[in-house]
């Protein structure tokens, strides 16, 4: 339904009538806040996230935690720290299309073409099995992959 700002005061309010587990509370939190246009607020229950151990003792947070971190940074205009923090996140994950693909986003708006081609290829070599949607599929193949489209 894309009730993005009720979405995050529900998501909100049930992160703290318990104390949450594990990252993902924060993660929706942050997603939500993020697609509602409060950004500052997005990244702030991001950095909550950031607390987690997701694999494990002494792991930290795990690549969905760096991904939506990344995503908010990048709708700020803070490209370079968008980049680092996917940057972080790939090594949890590196077989994850869309976190190459996030991070070719912010290296091309940032103006470096050549460092966003060479995340974009490596995007265009993971497509999921059902394929990508189709507005990440229309960037690949404007840098000359093609990929397969999801029906969705």
């Amino acid at each position: 339904m894309k009730e993005w700002a009720l979405a995050a005061e529900d998501q909100r309010q049930s992160t703290f009538e318990e104390k949450p587990k594990d990252a993902w509370p924060h993660i929706m939190l942050g997603a939500y806040l993020r697609e509602a246009g409060r950004l500052d607020e997005s990244l702030e229950a991001l950095r909550a996230a950031m607390q987690f151990d997701e694999d494990g003792p002494g792991s930290g947070p795990g690549m969905a935690v760096h991904y939506h971190t990344a995503r908010t940074l990048h709708e700020m205009g803070r490209y370079s720290d968008a980049i680092e923090a996917m940057t972080s996140g790939i090594p949890k994950q590196p077989d994850y299309g869309y976190a190459l693909y996030q991070r070719a986003l912010s290296y091309e708006a940032l103006g470096d073409r050549v460092q966003a081609k060479r995340d974009f290829f490596r995007a265009a070599e993971l497509v999921p099995k059902e394929g990508y949607e189709p507005k990440v599929a229309a960037k690949l193949n404007e840098y000359g992959f093609t990929v397969k489209v999801s029906l969705e």
